[in-house]
């Protein structure tokens, strides 16, 4: 997982997207030559959930919490620590190209979110 160029986090959706385009975005020419900024390619189309998930009667789970009881108390250990590294790398990502809400104000405003 360290050897990966990019790690997004789900729960910071929006953060992922500015941070994609903050490490990838931009850099292309514009039809007179000048550089475009990194938040240039901001799409409102980029925040959208394509993968909803949904309940076993095919409802959205948006604001539902999952229910944990038929794990019967078990915790997966290795996926938290996966995760956890996953966090972290997001974390020194997001310190490294200064990604926080208020430097993603172009991309949001950009994709119409702001």
């Amino acid at each position: 997982l360290s050897d990966f160029q990019f790690v997004g986090i789900t729960e910071e959706w929006d953060l992922t997207v500015c941070l994609w385009h903050r490490m990838f975005g931009g850099g292309r020419a514009a039809p007179d030559n000048t550089q475009l900024p990194w938040w240039s390619e901001c799409r409102a189309t980029h925040f959208l959930n394509t993968r909803p998930s949904a309940d076993i009667y095919g409802a959205p789970r948006v604001g539902k919490v999952y229910d944990t009881a038929p794990l019967l108390g078990f915790v997966d250990e290795i996926d938290g620590e996966l995760y956890a590294l996953g966090r972290d790398i997001f974390a020194t990502l997001l310190g490294e190209f200064g990604v926080n809400h208020d430097a993603c104000e172009p991309c949001y405003r950009q994709a119409g979110r702001g």
